[in-house]
């Protein structure tokens, strides 16, 4: 029976309502490239041969023109490479933003490392070659630095959206330092330091509040760098701003996480606006999602907040259950991060700032579902208003009995190691668990499974994505792209069009895993240089500089 239902998720969801016009088709003999990558899929638009290729824009350790550091190079505070003894450039670009102004070419490329750093990268772009002209780091000194910059979107408004991953986790810090000896996790395991909390400080010595790190982050087109407080903080893995440039998906990459959609006051202003929780409801044939409100905020309160040394204890009564779910009167049993057992509950007048500052605790604490595994990609199609939502696994929360005792379960689903992308509704006139209407036309309603990865006897079937993580919709095509991010399977680029996936690109070999080096950065180009293009980040390629290139050309296409 198990089977069956794992088996059953692999299953594609029903086609998009209009036919794509251009197709992809797996290549009979795939194509090496000149960087170690192999393209695997051609491309007809209308029936005719729509070729395509890959080329690289940028590699680690590039130096053009007059730039001032080797792309790739982590910087601290004062822009300088960081100390002797680390490593001199970082193996791990993610995000991408390629955009075309003024009659420049600007690519932004985050960098997933501890501390990040984010490259804006200028090109040239003659008779469909790129060529990089000039990089360099930008500023990020304002804001105290990032850290594991994660996916990004070039929103509506023209900036360039990314997230900070693995926020240090604010209740194990003691005078500035996060202490972690003893605690463990729900299955015994000991608790890690995801956020490189001693490794951030490189950036700045002096660096001491764990609320500094775990944003939004947001860089306009001038390069001035803002962390967007209003929108929560937890492990940010991508923003995914609607057509209406107010709504914003965001993702929480993490165990036990939790997803959360922003609605700010303004279109293309991020620094007010309400937040709200994702609550996971299981109904017969699928899934459907209600919307728990955290409230409204302001950017400046909570800016206020963060400097002026709120702390963890000021916002929480906490306490650890002797046994799960054993918890003292007036304090509920919580799931915290990476599956530690905790009691909470809000301190008086507390409850608006804890939403911000601790949202997936806060979250919990209100009802919401905090059961989610490894959330990853986030894409939207805006015509058949379908919001797609990468699973790298299905398991942990994700699985039946597995809360804390005393918490409701809301997620009960077959394991599954190889993942899922979820195909939600979007849909307007919603209201949220209170009764209360919520101000948008994109909001997240039933879902079903689209794409699943799934199990075989050693690994996944390769023949299907194993363990997505970056996914973006292609309108022209009517197609998911989906990365792997994945050991139990080669690790390639995928497109989806409604029927069986096809491979499109594969990166150079990883001999000491044995597999393909990661594919991340994905973004869809509407138009540079009047064409379409897709930007790809390839990470810690075996023995070879990691680099970001485009797939393309393709047609233009109006639509984000």
């Amino acid at each position: 029976m198990l089977l069956a239902l794992v088996l059953s998720c692999a299953k594609p969801a029903p086609a998009p309502q209009a036919g794509p016009r251009l197709r992809f088709t797996a290549l009979a003999e795939p194509v090496p490239q000149a960087d170690g990558s192999t393209l695997l899929a051609s491309a007809e638009l209308d029936g005719q041969a729509s070729p395509f290729g890959w080329q690289v824009l940028i590699a680690e350790g590039d130096k053009p023109g007059d730039s001032p550091l080797p792309f790739g190079t982590l910087v601290d505070s004062q822009g300088r490479p960081l100390p002797d003894g680390t490593a001199p450039t970082c193996s791990y670009p993610d995000g991408n933003g390629l955009v075309e102004t003024q009659g420049r070419i600007w690519l932004s490329t985050n960098l997933e490392c501890t501390p990040a750093t984010l490259y804006r990268t200028e090109l040239s772009l003659v008779d469909g070659a790129f060529r990089a002209l000039r990089t360099a780091p930008v500023d990020l000194a304002a804001v105290g630095g990032t850290n594991q910059l994660c996916a990004a979107e070039m929103t509506p408004q023209g900036s360039f959206l990314t997230a900070e991953e693995y926020e240090p986790d604010a209740a194990l810090f003691k005078d500035g330092q996060l202490d972690i000896s003893g605690v463990v996790t729900s299955t015994g395991k000991a608790f890690y330091d995801a956020s490189g909390w001693k490794d951030f400080q490189r950036f700045d010595p002096g660096a001491r509040n764990p609320y500094s790190v775990g944003w939004m982050v947001e860089v306009a087109p001038d390069t001035t760098v803002r962390k967007r407080t209003a929108m929560g903080r937890f492990s940010h893995e991508l923003g995914r701003t609607m057509p209406d440039g107010r709504t914003v998906y965001l993702s929480d990459d993490y165990s036990f996480g939790m997803l959360a959609v922003f609605i700010a006051d303004t279109v293309g202003d991020l620094s007010a606006g309400r937040l709200y929780a994702a609550r996971w409801v299981e109904e017969a044939g699928g899934t459907r999602l209600s919307w728990v409100d955290l409230g409204h905020a302001q950017e400046a309160e909570i800016d206020a907040a963060i400097v002026g040394g709120t702390t963890f204890e000021q916002l929480f009564e906490r306490t650890i259950p002797a046994a799960p779910g054993l918890c003292p009167e007036g304090l509920q049993p919580v799931r915290g991060p990476q599956g530690v057992d905790e009691c909470l509950a809000f301190k008086p007048g507390q409850q608006a700032l804890a939403t911000r500052l601790e949202t997936r605790r806060a979250a919990a604490l209100l009802g919401a579902t905090v059961e989610l595994e490894k959330e990853e990609g986030l894409a939207v199609d805006p015509v058949g208003r379908r919001l797609f939502v990468a699973f790298t696994r299905i398991s942990n929360g994700m699985l039946a009995d597995n809360p804390p005792q005393g918490e409701s379960d809301h997620v009960r689903l077959p394991e599954n190691p190889c993942g899922v992308v979820y195909s939600f509704d979007l849909e307007g006139a919603q209201l949220d668990t209170a009764g209360a209407p919520i101000d948008s036309e994109w909001v997240a309603t039933s879902a079903i499974p689209a794409v699943a990865g799934v199990p075989g006897a050693d690994g996944c079937d390769p023949a299907w994505p194993s363990e997505p993580d970056n996914v973006e919709w292609m309108p022209g095509a009517q197609a998911l792209l989906i990365a792997e991010d994945t050991d139990r399977s080669p690790n390639l680029l995928w497109v989806w069009q409604g029927g069986a996936p096809v491979p499109l690109l594969a990166g150079p070999p990883r001999p000491e895993s044995g597999r393909l080096a990661e594919i991340a950065g994905l973004s869809w180009v509407p138009s540079v240089g009047g064409q379409g293009w897709i930007t790809v980040s390839i990470q810690h390629p075996g023995g070879q500089p990691a680099r970001v290139g485009v797939l393309g050309p393709f047609p233009a296409s109006r639509a984000r």
